[in-house]
């Protein structure tokens, strides 16, 4: 197990896998409020992925689109859900359930 380094000197621990989570919440914990601009975000992941292995890069890609993947996902079966109950609720209001 090996170490990467935020700028502000926050270590973070890459074992086998690259922990996503764990980079994303570093660089969100390092970033004060008034400076959370996008290019300085953009500069602390280019500064973490820089440090990586071509191997964990392509580790870390996967992982990153796969919880991307499972956000849109889980936000679409949100999004449904919510419409079916507001559906629901409209045609309890027009005293029907046929959709």
């Amino acid at each position: 197990m090996r170490t990467i380094t935020t700028r502000t000197g926050e270590q973070i621990e890459i074992g086998d896998a690259v922990d996503v989570l764990a980079i994303i919440e570093a660089v969100y914990h390092t970033q004060s409020r008034e400076s959370d601009s996008y290019a300085k975000v953009h500069d602390e992941f280019q500064h973490l992925v820089g440090q990586l292995s071509d191997a964990e890069c392509r580790t870390y890609l996967v992982e990153s689109l796969f919880m991307s993947y499972n956000n849109l996902r889980a936000n679409t079966q949100f999004a449904t859900e919510v419409s079916d109950e507001q559906l629901d609720r409209l045609m309890k209001k027009l005293g029907t359930t046929d959709r």
